[in-house]
Parts: C-alpha cells; sequence; structure tokens
C-alpha cells in the first residue's frame, strides 16, 4: 500500500502530527487534571535545583503541604532543559513532552518490525498508535503516562532482541517516571526465562543483567524516600505498598479481586463482606449522618463504560482488537512478546485498581496491543484500511479539537484567579477540587486531603459536604478552610449519587447557613466565599 513513498509519507504525517499537537499544547494554557501538578514540580525542580520532596502550596490539610512521592524523571529532565532555555516556559515544555510520543511512535515501529518480520506492519502499527484518542490528548497534556509508556514499550524491545542491560535499564527509567510501571515487571521476567528456558546458567545471567540495573537505578530512590518522606507519606516505603500486597495474598487476594470486579449489589452484601474486610469497607461509610451513603469512586472514565471506551481508545483500535479477538486465529509463538507483560499489566492492574477504574491507567500497554493487531488490519482487503486510515486521521483531528477547547481557562475563572492574587491573603487555604489555581492563584488548595483527626472521629471531605451542620462547620475550622472556590460547571446533583468530582447541589444550597461562611466574590463562572470566623 505504502511500498514505494511509505517511510517519506509516515515521517511526513508524523511531523505534522507532532507539530499540531505541540502548537495546540502551547496556545492553551496548562490546566487540566495532573498536568498541572507535574508543570509545578518541574518548577519547583528548576527553583530549588534539586528534587522536592515537600511543596507548602496543595494538598494540605493539618499541617499544610504535601509530600511528593512522585518520580522525578519527567520533571528533571523538563527542569534541565528550562535551565539551558534561560526559563520556564510552556512551549518549551510541550516541544520536551512531544518527544516522548516521537519515540513511542518510532519504537512501536521497529518492534512491530521486528516481532513480525514485515515493514508495512511497522509503519501501520505506529500509525494506529499515533492516532489513538489518550495518545493525542495525552501528548498535549503534559501527562507522564505517555513517557512512561515510551520506557514500556522501549525495554520490550530490548528484551526481544535479548539486550537485557538495556532493558533492565529502561525498566528502571519506566519506575522513575510512574509507578505503575511495576506491572510489566513481572510479565519481563517471564520473557527473559522464556528466551532461554533450555539453558539454566543463562537465565541467571540473563536476568542478573536485567535486575542489576534496575537496583543500581532504584534503590538509592528508596533510601531518599525513606530519608525526605515521613512513613505514613512514603506510598513504597514499610507498610506502603509491597506490605499492602503481601497482605493480600495473605487475607485472601482472590475474594478481593473478585470483589473489585463484581459490582455491590446491596447494603447487606457490603455488611457480610465487611465482616472480612473492615478496612475496606471502613473507607465507604462514615458517622453519622452520612453512614449510609456509599460514595462512589470518581473518575474522568471508566473502564466498564463503552462510552468511555471509544472516547479513550477509538474506534479503530476498538475494532481491530476485537476483530483480531475473535477471528479465532491460532496464536502465534511470537505473539507470546506481547501478551506475556500485557496479561502482566492487566492482573497487577485488577488486583490494585479494579474493573471500574480509571482508563487511563491502561495507556502503557495499548502499543502492545496495537502491534499485536495490525497483522489482522493487513489481512482487511485495500479499500477497508483506506476506511479506517480516514477514520483514524478524523479521530486525531477531533480529539484535538476538544483538547484545545477543554484545557480552555475560562474568562471567569481567569478573574477569580486574578481576584484571589490580589485580594485574598498569602497563607489562605482554599477548597477547590482543580490544582490550576495553584499555577495562576499561587495560593494554597486542599480537596481530597480533608482529612483531620483530633482525639475523636475523622472530619473529611465527606463530612464537609454530607454532614450535619455542626459537623460541617468543625470539619472546615478543623482542616483550616478558610475560602471555599466553587466552579459552577462542577456542580452536581447529588441525589441520584455522590462522588468527590465536583460540589454536591446540597452542600452548595448549605453553604450560606454555615458559621461565618460569606460570598466575596461572584461572575458567571464561580463564587468565592470566604470564612469570617477564626479557624481553630
Amino acid at each position: 500500500m505504502w511500498s514505494r513513498h511509505g517511510q517519506k509519507i509516515f515521517w511526513i504525517l508524523l511531523f505534522l502530527e507532532a507539530s499540531i499537537i505541540v502548537i495546540n499544547g502551547a496556545i492553551t494554557p496548562v490546566s487540566l487534571g495532573d498536568e498541572s501538578h507535574h508543570f509545578r514540580f518541574a518548577q519547583n525542580i528548576y527553583n530549588t535545583g534539586k528534587r522536592v520532596p515537600f511543596d507548602p502550596l496543595y494538598e494540605s490539610g493539618n499541617p499544610p503541604g504535601f509530600f511528593n512521592n512522585d518520580p522525578p524523571l519527567w520533571h528533571f529532565g523538563l527542569a534541565f532543559l528550562w535551565k539551558i532555555t534561560g526559563g520556564v516556559y510552556q512551549t518549551s515544555a510541550q516541544i520536551y513532552h512531544i518527544l516522548f510520543f516521537i519515540l513511542l511512535v518510532w519504537i512501536a515501529f521497529i518492534l512491530a518490525k521486528e516481532v513480525t518480520g514485515n515493514q508495512e506492519a511497522g509503519w501501520f502499527s505506529a500509525f494506529i498508535i499515533a492516532t489513538i484518542p489518550t495518545m493525542v490528548s495525552f501528548s498535549t497534556l503534559l501527562y507522564v503516562d505517555v513517557p512512561l509508556t515510551t520506557f514500556s514499550i522501549l525495554c520490550l524491545y530490548f528484551i526481544v532482541k535479548k539486550r537485557y542491560i538495556e532493558a533492565g535499564v529502561a525498566s528502571a527509567l519506566m519506575y522513575f517516571t510512574k509507578l505503575n510501571s511495576v506491572f510489566f515487571f513481572p510479565g519481563f521476567l517471564f520473557l527473559i526465562f522464556w528466551n532461554e528456558k533450555k539453558n539454566f546458567l543463562k537465565i541467571v545471567k540473563n536476568m542478573t543483567f536485567f535486575i542489576l540495573p534496575v537496583l543500581v537505578i532504584c534503590i538509592p530512590d528508596f533510601f531518599w524516600r525513606n530519608k525526605n518522606i515521613p512513613a505514613q507519606f512514603n506510598i513504597i516505603g514499610k507498610g506502603t505498598i509491597f506490605e499492602r500486597f503481601f497482605e493480600r495474598i495473605s487475607e485472601g487476594m482472590w475474594l478481593r479481586i473478585s470483589e473489585r470486579i463484581s459490582e455491590p449489589v446491596s447494603k447487606q452484601m457490603l455488611e457480610q463482606i465487611s465482616k472480612q474486610i473492615p478496612e475496606q469497607i471502613s473507607r465507604l461509610q462514615v458517622t453519622s449522618p452520612a453512614k449510609d451513603i456509599i460514595v462512589k469512586e470518581y473518575s474522568s472514565s471508566n473502564l466498564t463504560n463503552p462510552i468511555d471506551l471509544i472516547k479513550y481508545l477509538g474506534l479503530v483500535f476498538l475494532f481491530l482488537l476485537l476483530f483480531h479477538i475473535f477471528r479465532f486465529r491460532r496464536w502465534e509463538r511470537k505473539d507470546l512478546s506481547l501478551w506475556v507483560p500485557v496479561i502482566s499489566y492487566l492482573i497487577l492492574f485488577l488486583i490494585f485498581f479494579g474493573v471500574r477504574s480509571d482508563l487511563r491507567y491502561l495507556v502503557p500497554i495499548l502499543p502492545f496491543l496495537a502491534v499485536l493487531i495490525t497483522p489482522s488490519f493487513l489481512s482487511l482487503r485495500r479499500s477497508w484500511r483506506w476506511v479506517l486510515i480516514g477514520v483514524c486521521i478524523l479521530q486525531f483531528a477531533s480529539t484535538s479539537f476538544y483538547v484545545h477547547q477543554k484545557r480552555q481557562l475560562s474568562p471567569g475563572i481567569k478573574e477569580a484567579f486574578e481576584y484571589i492574587r490580589n485580594n485574598v491573603p498569602k497563607d489562605a487555604l482554599i477548597l477547590y477540587p482543580e490544582e490550576n489555581l495553584l499555577i495562576y492563584a499561587q495560593r494554597r488548595v486542599i480537596w481530597s486531603a480533608v482529612k483531620v483527626a483530633r482525639s475523636g472521629p475523622v472530619y473529611s471531605l465527606r463530612t464537609i459536604f454530607w454532614g450535619h451542620t455542626e459537623e460541617m462547620n468543625h470539619a472546615l475550622r478543623i482542616n483550616k478552610i478558610d475560602h471555599i472556590l466553587i466552579k459552577k460547571s462542577r456542580i452536581y446533583d447529588d441525589r441520584g449519587g455522590v462522588h468527590f468530582g465536583g460540589y454536591p447541589q446540597s452542600f452548595v444550597e448549605k453553604l450560606p447557613h454555615l458559621d461565618g461562611w460569606v460570598k466575596i466574590f461572584e461572575n458567571p463562572g464561580v463564587e468565592l466565599w470566604k470564612n469570617t470566623l477564626a479557624v481553630d
């Protein structure tokens, strides 16, 4: 199909796509989700010249502040680029970020060519990956999921080529980019074992070659965390993620997995489960008056929602994946190198996050699956291939437009941020669900970290939203929240269901009747409330 000019066409399309993504990112402000957090973390490294464990401005509580558990590789790279270019610029951040996307597409091409022995498969694998909506949007937004995916597929490529030292380095870079990368690790170890299964000494040698760079690079991070992050906030340290993993095995892992996968159907079922796993239910139930409220986990997407699957993964990828699976084709041995890390990732993903988790956590396996399903794409008639290519181009265009629109800061929000900078004290603590306030208003913000216990019950965000009036008043005071910024577009009707993804309508209606709270600013987009009484 692209036999004569395929390489030129591909690189021209990739250059155009990368240019559009960079321009789109540069002309819209950093504002959505975790990108504000990552941008600020890089700013802190740039300003201090070192990895900063503590940020005093957000996700605070009492005392205010946030201990940063994020792996710092992406942020150090951006801070270094800013040092070279002479300042903190969003455009340079977008150019830096797109380099990971380009590297990802290129590695996907050479991996597909290596696994299938077909150059055309390489081109189309890369093209499919480059137009998956999630890849397009996360390459515009400053999400580290794309760099993580890049290092993940790079690690697999080195394993396929039996270059295990390089694979170990790539695996360590995965860890230093995002922690869910460890879900690949068992699969990669199995592939190394499978590659050398006929020779025990080779297994030991190559396992050592792979694991040693990982330990050399990652162990200093463990020491840094133990030194700089208190144990209760260190998600890698003793008593946290690794210890909980083994607790799950000892307490009945498969029961927990089934609970994650199945949907609770009644309060009676929850009560029965709570007899065996009280700590899980304690996160769902609270003291009066909200004890009967089950707060569903809020995420921007849901793995079980067909609309979200289409929106995040795109029609072409889903069609080819289903087509590949239901062709009932016999697995070829070469497919093992792709299926094993995917299955490893999915098993650990289900254990830790559950089937109703955010789709973004599946981004790292998308290139593996894209390479796997490309032979099915090539089996289609030429006319169908052209149709799918056209749909891919439409997906890219529509996703770029969608991100352009969603990433904008409305005039009302800009006006509110300007008002806060000029009129709100620098030590104020503002209840607000978006971290962009950190960048544009430079004030302390709190949301999910609302949880303080002083010789009594825990007063969390749940209590603030659905507690008795006196409990709400006390929870706001004890958390030292003195301002509430309400983005009107994030107010939702909580009569049909409750979550922490925005402001419940019932809370907004109660706010004027709480002790000392007065509205000090309003425009069509936002309201800013201030507590006129002294906090505890």
